[in-house]
This record gives structure tokens, C-alpha cells and sequence, in this order.
């Protein structure tokens, strides 16, 4: 959720911003809208908070037109994500040695990052607990509502097997009868995402200036910097309108992992040929993906299950042995047959 962060700032500290925006700047309310098949119109995506359309992904010498799994309108794919806003840890800021024997240095620690994390759970209003093997960070989390019997049970269990849960960190107001959203826009703006934490309360309160259904296409480059950016107007679908330039003093380009780098290189100039920074040929290469492994995990007895889903955190294994192996998490996902 960079780009609506950073909008936010800018226009608090009295800057004239103009955020532009691919897609929608507002969504249906309603229900919730889970999906079991990918709907195919784009108008009808983007009204559900989606990107519009499939994306080419070659793996492995294999190409496919995919779906991708990302957000399009105000907050980005924030609006779909399941709200979990857990921090990174002391040893993800301590030097590391590659195998090629290059020892990578972070130019700042984690007690320097310490007063903007408790800042954003602040404004984002994560509610949450310690975990017991991290005592030295500082928290101010609201309390999260009780768990449910089901997951007391497996909160006891893993406590029993010698492991350290708590409860997960996340940005969820838990108003009466929330569902939590985890995958598609919330209609209550009890989850907290980009749009309904920053962007929406830059333009009522410091003036931020939004513009919707506009794409960014390319920067403009002048002899040394960043000039303006190139954009089209797609508010009418099936209508391509003429490119228009918008200068600006500062530009802060926040696509996200996937679309910033495509930005980049089709910024082209004589001094970049090859795109903005890439002379090295790097932009848009080594992307990760989560690497996540899904467990199901069945209680003995029947327990209620009413109440919140995304609850249990753990990180006993998070470290081990030199290796970074990660939180193990609930999703709120139920595992049925």
C-alpha cells in the first residue's frame, strides 16, 4: 500500500498531490464477493476491486494468459489481501552472506524502522498480541475480540506441543457480524486497507486530488530527471483516447511489484535506452512469489467455530539454523472435504 501512503504524507505535510489511479475509485456496497469462477468482463472486475484483464506469465519455457492475483482501483490490491500486517524481524536487517560469498548490508536497522511500525499500525488499527519469543519490540495494539472454541483448542494444542502462538496481527475493525474479506473488498471499510486508511482521508482532510480510470503509460524524461508522466484516460470501455502528458515537480511511481517495473522500462529515452535504471538489465527481474505452504489441520471433537477466523500466528520457525523459513499463520480459510 505504498503509493496511497505516500499521497497521504505528501498532501499532510501540505504539498499539492495528484494520485492516478488504473482503476475505479469506488466500489458496489453490498455483500460479501467471494468468487468460485473468474469473471471474464473487465468492467465487471474492475468493479470488484480486480485487474481487468489476464496477464501473459511464462514459467519454466511455459506461457499462459493468467489471471493474475492483484487489486485494480483506489488501495490497490490492499483491498483484497486478508489484512494480516505482521512486522519483519531484528535478523531480516542483519548483514547476510549469498553463496556466491557477496555479503549483503542493509543501510539501517530494525530499531530504526521500529517508531514508523508502531506510527503505521497506528493509523492502520491493528489489533493483535506479542509474540512471546519477540519480547524486545514495542507494541500498541488494540485487543482483538475472543477466539472461538475451535481455535482456543488449537491455540492450547500447539502451547502443549512446546510451540509460542498468538494472535495474529491485522487490521480489521470487527464490526458486528464481520466476515472479515480476506480476498475481496470489504463494503464496511471494517478491514483496513490503502483506500479507506489513506487515500479517502488525504482527500477529505489535506486535498489530495485523485484521478480514476486513467492508466499510467510511461514517464517523460528530460536531459537529467523525471519530467511528468504519460497517461490515457480508460474511463469509456472500448474507446482508446489520445496520450496526455502531466508534469509534475516530483513523480513517486507505486504500481506495485509487477507494473513498476513494466513502467520503467518502457520509459525510454536517449540517456536510458533500455528503460529508467536499467542499465544493468535488472528491472523486472528476480520478482518473488510468496512461497507458501498450505496445512490443513482438523480438531479433535467438535468445537464452535462462531467468531473470528484469521487468529493464530506462530514463529518458532521462523529462524532456524542460519535458514528464514517464515510465520506459519492461520488464512481463515475453511478445509472442507
Amino acid at each position: 500500500m505504498g503509493g496511497g501512503a505516500a499521497a497521504w504524507e505528501l498532501a499532510r505535510r501540505g504539498l499539492r498531490v495528484l494520485l492516478i489511479e488504473k482503476g475505479r475509485g469506488d466500489f458496489p456496497q453490498g455483500g460479501p464477493q467471494q468468487i468460485a469462477i473468474e469473471p471474464e468482463a473487465a468492467d465487471h472486475r474492475l468493479a470488484m476491486g480486480r485487474w481487468p484483464s489476464r496477464i501473459r506469465a511464462g514459467i519454466d519455457g511455459r506461457t499462459s494468459d493468467v489471471w493474475p492475483s492483484l487489486g485494480c482501483g483506489l488501495g490497490g490490491s490492499s483491498t483484497l489481501y486478508g489484512a494480516a500486517l505482521g512486522r519483519m524481524e531484528s535478523i531480516d536487517f542483519e548483514p547476510r552472506r549469498l553463496e556466491n560469498g557477496t555479503q549483503v548490508n542493509w543501510p539501517f536497522r530494525y530499531p530504526d524502522l521500529e517508531p514508523y511500525y508502531l506510527r503505521a499500525e497506528e493509523i492502520m488499527r491493528v489489533c493483535g498480541g506479542v509474540d512471546s519469543l519477540n519480547r524486545k519490540a514495542k507494541y500498541e495494539l488494540r485487543s482483538p475480540p475472543a477466539m472461538s472454541d475451535n481455535d482456543r483448542f488449537f491455540f492450547g494444542a500447539m502451547q502443549q506441543s512446546g510451540l509460542h502462538p498468538y494472535r495474529i496481527h491485522v487490521s480489521i475493525d470487527y464490526l458486528p457480524d464481520c466476515t472479515e474479506c480476506g480476498g475481496h473488498v470489504c463494503a464496511r471499510d471494517c478491514k483496513g486497507d490503502a483506500r479507506n486508511r489513506f487515500v479517502e482521508p488525504a482527500v477529505r482532510n489535506f486535498g489530495l486530488s485523485v484521478r480514476t480510470r486513467t492508466e499510467v503509460d510511461r514517464l517523460e524524461l528530460d536531459a537529467r530527471n523525471v519530467a511528468g508522466v504519460w497517461v490515457q484516460d480508460k474511463s469509456k470501455t472500448g474507446v482508446s483516447s489520445e496520450p496526455e502528458l502531466i508534469r509534475a515537480r516530483v513523480v513517486v511511481l507505486a504500481a506495485g511489484a509487477l507494473f513498476t517495473p513494466v513502467v520503467l522500462q518502457k520509459s525510454v529515452s536517449e540517456k536510458f535506452p533500455h528503460g529508467v535504471g536499467n542499465d544493468a538489465d535488472l528491472v523486472g527481474r528476480y520478482l518473488m512469489f510468496h512461497a507458501s505452504d498450505f496445512i490443513a489441520a482438523y480438531p479433535r471433537g467438535r468445537h464452535d467455530r462462531s467468531g473470528p477466523s484469521r487468529t493464530l500466528a506462530l514463529r518458532d520457525f521462523y529462524e532456524v539454523d542460519g535458514e528464514k523459513l517464515g510465520e506459519i499463520q492461520s488464512t481463515g480459510l475453511s478445509a472442507g472435504y
